[in-house]
């Protein structure tokens, strides 16, 4: 028994040092590596002496010469649509319309706004003016009255009084001194009509005192009331400009606030409908209704029949490349591989109110044309011959620099500016910077 303990626990030892000692493993091959695929070499290019033409093609079509572009001022979704492909239409006819719901409540809420502003302004103009005439009558009046008061001469008469009294009492005097004068002399009955002559001017000079100072008394109640009166008039003009003061500038600020807001919405619901500006025909039609448009795309053509020109659509960089007087060889639709000379008749005027973008082009040759032929068309807007020149796909541009990479006999490499003349889609014509022969590695 202990023999075999022994034997057991020898076994679990060795295990345990043989699963510590790793047993030495066969090397892994190294893997070879994938081949890169190889990079194509950079293309190059000899620059060459030749012919550089810059020119411009687009398509046409065949229209009346009067004829008109019209499209919508603002986006929207077509409602309306009156006229068909080669309808006949009148100047005024309406020719299609813009959901205008909203924007016609919005017409009518404003239209309601505006004509209460109105009539709240026209009252209260009316009571204004009432008021302010009355304040005027007050302010008349007074100033009457104090010019009446003004008017009447006291001084004068209180200076008269006056003077009757010293006449009076000079008189008196005198009467008093012919009767001592007629008692000195034994003259009593000279004395005794004297007497009755003084006794009739102390009465007078009574009489003259009183007027007298009546008249003192009346002019110090003048004076007061020429006082109250001035008063009466400073207090009239005040109420006046005080009157003024009080029409409220709100009212009219809200009737030209009104009236503002209601013609903008009125102008932008004319926007949203076209109107046949010519009679003539429908000659192009690109809405239906249910069509969502945005403002200023042409959708419709109104031409009047007559004389024939070719008008093309050309986009903003052609635009601002083509002049007027410019020829222009013209491929028929009925006759694709005939040139046709012309030249262009009328280029745009660029400004937000035109909405007419087309070139116009008039042949120079009586040629057979209908209205709605396709045409296309041809310019040149410039030709440089003998001229050094190299494909534009040698050109490389850094930070608006452009240069080129050139290789040299000896293998090397050398950047050189270049300086770029006419251009055209398959040739640059170098001013400076490479020279015939000289090979240039593309990009």
């Amino acid at each position: 028994m202990i023999r075999l303990l022994l034997r057991r626990v020898t076994g679990l030892i060795l295990l345990t040092s043989l699963a510590g000692c790793s047993l030495p493993t066969a090397p892994q091959p190294t893997p070879t590596p994938a081949p890169e695929p190889p990079q194509p070499a950079a293309p190059t290019y000899t620059a060459q002496r030749g012919l550089v033409v810059r020119q411009v093609q687009f398509s046409a079509r065949i229209q009346p010469k009067e004829a008109q572009q019209l499209a919508f001022d603002i986006d929207g979704r077509v409602r309306k649509l009156t006229v068909r492909g080669g309808d006949a239409v009148k100047v005024g006819d309406v020719l299609a319309e813009l959901d205008l719901t909203d924007l016609r409540t919005q017409i009518q809420q404003e239209t309601i706004k505006l004509r209460t502003a109105q009539t709240v302004l026209s009252d209260t103009i009316q009571a204004y003016t009432r008021t302010i005439r009355l304040a005027e009558l007050d302010l008349e009046q007074a100033r009457l009255r104090l010019a009446s008061a003004t008017s009447r001469n006291t001084r004068s008469n209180i200076e008269v009084q006056a003077n009757d009294l010293a006449r009076n009492a000079k008189l008196i005097e005198d009467i008093k001194t012919s009767i001592a004068n007629a008692r000195a002399i034994g003259n009593q009955a000279g004395a005794d009509n004297a007497q009755r002559l003084l006794t009739a001017a102390e009465i007078e000079r009574e009489r003259l005192q009183a007027n007298y100072n009546n008249l003192l008394a009346e002019a110090g109640a003048k004076n007061i009331d020429i006082g109250l009166l001035r008063n009466e008039v400073e207090r009239a003009q005040i109420n006046l400009e005080s009157r003024i003061a009080k029409l409220d500038p709100g009212l009219v600020q809200a009737v030209e606030t009104s009236r503002t807001a209601l013609e903008a919405l009125q102008t932008k619901e004319a926007r949203g409908t076209l109107i046949s500006p010519l009679d003539g025909t429908v000659t192009a039609l690109s809405i239906a209704v249910g069509d969502n448009v945005r403002a200023l795309d042409i959708v419709l053509v109104v031409a009047k029949p007559g004389d024939l020109e070719i008008v093309a659509e050309l986009n903003d960089t052609q635009q601002r490349d083509v002049a007027l007087g410019l020829p222009v060889d013209i491929y028929l639709s009925s006759a694709p591989n005939k040139a046709v000379r012309g030249k262009i008749t009328r280029v745009p005027i660029f400004s937000i109110t035109n909405k007419d973008r087309s070139v116009r082009i008039g042949l120079e040759e009586d040629v057979p044309i209908e209205s709605g032929m396709l045409a296309r068309c041809e310019t040149i807007l410039g030709r440089r011959e003998n001229v050094v020149w190299l494909p534009p796909q040698a050109i490389r541009n850094f930070r608006g620099r452009r240069f080129v990479v050139i290789l040299d006999p000896g293998g090397g490499q050398r950047r050189s500016d270049v300086i770029i003349g006419l251009e055209s889609a398959e040739r640059l014509e170098i001013v400076d910077g490479v020279k015939e022969g000289e090979i240039v590695l593309g990009q």
